[in-house]
């Protein structure tokens, strides 16, 4: 899967710059001749189209939509205008320029209204496919679309709320449920961004009420959860959707702190979710850290914790800490990367005692991702 991602959220372009704008917002087509920034306001933005680890940029061409909102007071939205720009091979970055004219924008700002922009993909040629199924046919590449947070705009700048310039947004489908509203870091930070499999197991979910009720019967106990290496917290808080009742707890390295907790408030009725800072390694923890985290779990969530073979010792010696409890399930959700992933199993059976009770293919199967539920032997 690709993720459209901002290396640059929308900023503004001060008139002295005496930018041109390429055309109206909305249109497709030049326009002639243009008019001059003081007639416009005008955003510029940049955008890269990456794999989830930013080790492979889209090789081909696509049709990139820049969608300008206006969100309302009461949180409605509707399209200002529509900006296409084409991303086309050996690319690494897109810059983007939507020009509004200032008398189409004065009612609007009056009004204290806010904007928002999404990227998305509208069509695409892909000449280097990544993955091939198994009659040899290339997989059609995926787009995750990605939105900026909510701004307002003084006529020198953009305005975001306490530093989320720094941050975009995503929307994740999930279940029957509303979608999951999850910030992830602008740039290239790994721990900050979402990775695929999270991502792959809330589409499953979303895909029929049987895959649900299905992946419910794999956790006969689920009133205390805890997720170990969890990132932006996807997963463990998807959980909490799923089960509302309850304790969920997120942990990973301080890196990931900020973007964690930021998701885990913009969902202020999960009372029961919560973070703190954890380290695989016991002898980076303090004693109130390994209180809180090392005690009984019906759940323990592990996403994308298997690609760096140089960690699977800590991370078994993590999983021992926190499956005290002889009814905890492990949920694992993984993407073959490599084959010395397959070391990992085998300590999951011979060092933890685990063995695998369900896992399911996600879609595209090509891509390699799997959900599994491991129990006590």
């Amino acid at each position: 899967m690709y993720h459209v991602r901002f290396l640059k959220v929308p900023y503004i372009v001060p008139p002295e710059a005496g930018h041109r704008p390429r055309r109206k917002l909305g249109s497709s087509h030049s326009t002639a001749p243009p008019s001059t920034s003081k007639d416009h306001v005008i955003f510029q933005l940049m955008v890269t189209i990456v794999t989830e680890l930013g080790d492979n940029y889209f090789y081909g061409t696509a049709n990139v939509r820049a969608i300008l909102y206006m969100i309302r007071s009461d949180g409605s939205e509707s399209v200002l205008g529509i900006e296409r720009s084409q991303w086309t091979m050996g690319m690494r970055a897109l810059p983007i320029t939507i020009s509004v004219l200032k008398s189409q924008m004065k009612k609007v700002v009056a009004s204290h209204i806010k904007f928002k922009v999404v990227i998305n993909i509208s069509d695409f040629s892909d000449k280097s496919p990544l993955f091939y199924d198994s009659q040899q046919a290339p997989v059609k590449a995926l787009f995750l679309t990605v939105s900026s947070l909510a701004f307002s705009f003084t006529p020198v700048k953009v305005i975001y709320e306490d530093d989320h310039g720094l941050y975009a947004q995503r929307l994740i489908p999930l279940a029957n449920m509303k979608p999951l509203i999850l910030y992830e870091e602008i740039g290239d930070s790994m721990a900050k961004h979402l990775w695929d499999s999270g991502v792959f197991l809330c589409q499953y979910l979303s895909q029929s009420l049987s895959n649900l009720e299905l992946f419910k019967l794999q956790f006969p106990h689920y009133s205390s959860i805890l997720e170990i290496g969890c990132g932006c917290g996807t997963v463990g808080i998807a959980m909490s959707e799923i089960y509302p009742s309850a304790t969920v707890l997120l942990t990973d390295l301080e890196s990931a702190e900020d973007v964690c907790t930021r998701n885990i408030s913009i969902h202020p009725q999960k009372k029961n979710l919560s973070f703190i800072t954890y380290d695989w390694d016991k002898s980076e923890n303090t004693s109130e850290t390994i209180a809180q985290v090392e005690r009984t779990w019906d759940i323990v969530i592990a996403c994308d914790c298997t690609y760096n073979p140089d960690s699977f010792d800590i991370f078994t010696d993590a999983l021992e800490r926190v499956m005290t409890n002889p009814a905890s399930r492990l949920l694992l959700l993984h993407k073959e990367r490599h084959g010395s992933e397959n070391m990992v199993f085998d300590m999951l059976r011979e060092k933890n005692g685990l063995s695998l009770i369900w896992k399911h293919e996600l879609d595209p199967v090509p891509l390699k991702a799997r959900v599994e539920v491991f129990a006590r032997k």
